[in-house]
Protein backbone atom coordinates (compact mmCIF):
# COMPACT_ATOMS: atom_id res chain seq x y z
CA UNK A 1 0.00 0.00 0.00
CA UNK A 2 2.73 2.51 0.89
CA UNK A 3 4.77 1.97 -2.28
CA UNK A 4 1.06 2.74 -4.06
CA UNK A 5 1.03 5.82 -2.43
CA UNK A 6 4.94 6.65 -3.39
CA UNK A 7 4.45 6.14 -6.98
CA UNK A 8 1.57 7.79 -6.89
CA UNK A 9 2.89 10.72 -5.62
CA UNK A 10 5.93 10.89 -7.64
CA UNK A 11 4.32 11.79 -10.77
CA UNK A 12 2.79 14.54 -9.25
CA UNK A 13 5.90 15.71 -7.45
CA UNK A 14 7.99 15.63 -10.65
CA UNK A 15 5.16 17.75 -12.35
CA UNK A 16 5.03 20.26 -10.02
CA UNK A 17 9.14 20.76 -9.69
CA UNK A 18 9.36 20.32 -13.10
CA UNK A 19 6.75 23.57 -13.44
CA UNK A 20 9.10 26.13 -13.12
CA UNK A 21 11.74 25.33 -15.00
CA UNK A 22 8.81 24.58 -18.32
CA UNK A 23 7.65 28.51 -17.69
CA UNK A 24 10.93 30.21 -18.34
CA UNK A 25 9.72 30.27 -22.14
CA UNK A 26 6.47 31.46 -21.47
CA UNK A 27 5.24 34.60 -23.45
CA UNK A 28 2.46 36.67 -21.91
CA UNK A 29 0.54 38.89 -24.66
CA UNK A 30 -1.25 41.39 -22.07
CA UNK A 31 -3.15 43.41 -23.72
CA UNK A 32 -4.65 47.07 -22.75
CA UNK A 33 -6.92 49.34 -23.84
CA UNK A 34 -5.36 52.43 -25.36
CA UNK A 35 -1.62 50.71 -25.57
CA UNK A 36 -0.38 50.52 -29.58
CA UNK A 37 2.84 49.59 -32.00
CA UNK A 38 3.63 52.54 -33.83
CA UNK A 39 5.35 51.35 -37.01
CA UNK A 40 8.58 52.67 -36.56
CA UNK A 41 8.74 52.35 -32.44
CA UNK A 42 12.27 50.97 -31.10
CA UNK A 43 12.07 47.77 -28.68
CA UNK A 44 15.17 47.37 -26.01
CA UNK A 45 17.31 45.80 -28.39
CA UNK A 46 17.51 48.87 -31.11
CA UNK A 47 15.00 46.79 -33.28
CA UNK A 48 12.35 48.48 -35.21
CA UNK A 49 8.29 47.65 -35.85
CA UNK A 50 7.60 47.61 -39.24
CA UNK A 51 3.90 46.51 -38.52
CA UNK A 52 4.48 42.93 -38.63
CA UNK A 53 7.95 41.97 -37.59
CA UNK A 54 10.80 43.44 -35.21
CA UNK A 55 13.42 44.35 -37.88
CA UNK A 56 17.23 45.34 -37.11
CA UNK A 57 18.45 48.42 -37.43
CA UNK A 58 20.00 48.12 -41.37
CA UNK A 59 16.67 46.55 -42.58
CA UNK A 60 14.68 49.42 -41.15
CA UNK A 61 17.15 52.47 -42.91
CA UNK A 62 17.23 50.64 -46.11
CA UNK A 63 12.90 49.75 -46.43
CA UNK A 64 11.96 52.76 -44.25
CA UNK A 65 10.89 55.46 -47.16
CA UNK A 66 8.01 53.05 -48.04
CA UNK A 67 6.33 53.14 -44.26
CA UNK A 68 6.69 57.17 -44.48
CA UNK A 69 3.26 57.64 -45.82
CA UNK A 70 1.12 54.96 -43.23
CA UNK A 71 -0.73 55.95 -41.05
CA UNK A 72 0.68 54.46 -38.05
CA UNK A 73 3.68 55.34 -38.89
CA UNK A 74 6.00 57.61 -36.33
CA UNK A 75 9.30 56.67 -36.67
CA UNK A 76 12.16 58.15 -38.71
CA UNK A 77 14.15 56.89 -41.61
CA UNK A 78 17.13 58.80 -40.20
CA UNK A 79 20.39 57.37 -38.04
CA UNK A 80 19.74 56.96 -34.35
CA UNK A 81 21.82 59.10 -32.18
CA UNK A 82 25.00 57.48 -31.05
CA UNK A 83 24.27 58.56 -27.48
CA UNK A 84 23.09 56.17 -24.69
CA UNK A 85 19.70 54.51 -25.41
CA UNK A 86 18.51 56.05 -21.52
CA UNK A 87 19.31 58.90 -19.95
CA UNK A 88 19.33 58.59 -16.18
CA UNK A 89 17.10 60.62 -13.93
CA UNK A 90 18.19 64.21 -13.87
CA UNK A 91 20.67 63.76 -15.66
CA UNK A 92 19.34 65.47 -18.71
CA UNK A 93 18.23 68.51 -17.12
CA UNK A 94 22.03 68.62 -16.52
CA UNK A 95 23.11 68.62 -20.39
CA UNK A 96 24.61 64.90 -19.88
CA UNK A 97 22.09 63.21 -22.29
Amino acid sequence: MRKARFFGVLPLAAVLLAGPALAVDVDVDVRLPGVRIHIGDRDRDGRYWDGEHWREQGWWHENCPRFRNHKDFRGSCDAPPNGPKHCPPGQAKKGNC
